[in-house]
């Protein structure tokens, strides 16, 4: 049956447990490629926040990226002042839930002033509705977020 020699009872369970285990992989989806999700793709996101807390108004332009509901975008050097990425998940239903993490390249810009190096970060929810969406920073200064697929 199995190329097992031995006797039918040996190759029954050495089938079923053949069987078994193929299924529970299938099911799971342990070791399978998963499909793209309806969000996955490249993504403009453009973030806007007016002059608040004696802070000028500025507008962020960063590409992103949608796989497998995970959202990811990234602008400027790692560590360095003018960094910004924006990064977390996006359900099924277009739900978005983001973390936003920078470092202040101008204290004029930033919220309290803060020097030049300070690091900060916010969270962002929204929703994405086919190739567009919108989300708002959670506390603090008012700021939106808009979403474009490219």
């Amino acid at each position: 049956m199995l190329g097992i020699k031995g006797d039918r009872r040996t190759n029954m369970r050495a089938s079923v447990w053949v069987v078994a285990t193929v299924s529970a992989v299938a099911t799971s989806g342990a070791g399978f490629a998963q499909g793209a999700g309806p969000f996955d793709g490249k993504w403009t996101t453009i973030v806007s926040c007016p002059q608040a807390e004696g802070a000028g108004s500025f507008t962020l332009l960063v590409d992103a990226e949608v796989k497998g509901g995970v959202f990811s975008g990234e602008k400027g050097a790692k560590g360095k002042p003018g960094w910004y990425s924006l990064t977390g998940k996006v359900r099924s239903d277009g739900t978005i839930e983001l973390v936003a993490r920078g470092i202040v390249n101008s204290s004029r810009l930033a919220a309290g002033n803060v020097p030049v190096g300070t690091e900060y970060g916010y969270p962002i929810t929204g929703r994405l509705d086919g190739s567009k969406g919108t989300g708002a920073r959670q506390g603090g200064r008012p700021c939106s977020v808009t979403f474009a697929k490219q």
